[in-house]
């Protein structure tokens, strides 16, 4: 279930620029949380950037529909998650709320979250 937060959420692709979602448009990607990742073998990769004030939590929806939390994100903190073109991404904050939620792409892409 998401609430309403405010929150600012920008995605850089590599190869095409930034891309930016705002804030009412990430709390209504929170339905795609209920999608199930695509199988894929076409490897990527999700650069994660927290600048938050507060921590992020990081979970992947398994091919059940179940979320798989990878990783906690404090504030100013980043990491690098080898993954799949079509897999899902949740990205909550400190209480496991939905801020937004990512596919996967076949290129590699950095999630800054506001």
């Amino acid at each position: 279930m998401c609430r309403n937060v405010a929150f600012f959420v920008s995605v850089a692709f590599a190869a095409a620029g930034t891309f930016a979602v705002p804030a009412n448009a990430g709390i209504q990607n929170c339905l795609a949380e209920r999608a199930t990742p695509q199988s894929s073998v076409q490897s990527t990769s999700l650069f994660f950037s927290n600048q938050r004030g507060g921590s992020a939590q990081i979970y992947w929806i398994d091919f059940a529909g179940h979320r798989r939390l990878y990783r906690i994100l404090n504030a100013g903190e980043s990491f690098s998650q080898q993954t799949f073109a079509g897999h899902v991404w949740v990205v909550a904050d400190e209480q496991s709320n939905c801020l937004f939620v990512v596919t996967a792409s076949a290129s590699p892409e950095t999630v800054n979250i506001f």
